[in-house]
């Protein structure tokens, strides 16, 4: 899947956080957050169909980090109007990534009980290299192959 609808701004603003996930009250713009390695909030949600296969995501090469790269989940940089909310800037990166309006609405085929799209939270790690220094919520959403025709084709 390639993400050709980047919305990244080097203007937009992110909300800092320590080294132990506490918000500092500190705002700054994405260019000064990489420009400084300053730790901060992302997300990266893990795409899993009923075979337990992966779907990879190529990044757009407007990405300030790893540029056109292959990713194993889609994702990306909790705004700081989103630092109380991680589960909804998750929602709207995979349905800003995937390509997918309104994703908690659409059911997954019979055996799913009223289950959704939404992404579900797993657990929250530490990432830091020289490059980034993020606290990473990660989630999961199930996906089913009779789901066609939504969002960007995925191309072999």
């Amino acid at each position: 899947m390639v993400n050709l609808k980047s919305t990244l701004s080097p203007d937009e603003f992110i909300a800092i956080v320590d080294e132990h996930d506490e918000p500092t009250g500190q705002v700054t713009t994405r260019h000064q957050m990489r420009e400084h390695n300053l730790w901060h909030r992302s997300t990266a949600i893990f795409v899993i169909d009923e075979h337990l296969r992966f779907c990879l995501n190529k990044r757009s090469h407007f990405k300030d980090y790893c540029p056109g790269w292959l990713d194993t989940s889609f994702g990306g940089i909790v705004g700081a109007h989103e630092i109380d909310d991680v589960d909804g800037a998750a929602l709207r990166e995979a349905e800003e990534e995937m390509g997918i309006a309104r994703l908690d609405s659409i059911k997954l085929p019979s055996g799913k009980s009223g289950q959704t799209l939404k992404p579900k939270f797993v657990f929250k790690h530490k990432f830091e290299d020289s490059g980034s220094r993020a606290w990473v919520y990660t989630y999961y959403i199930a996906w089913h192959s009779a789901l066609k025709d939504l969002g960007t084709p995925i191309k072999p």
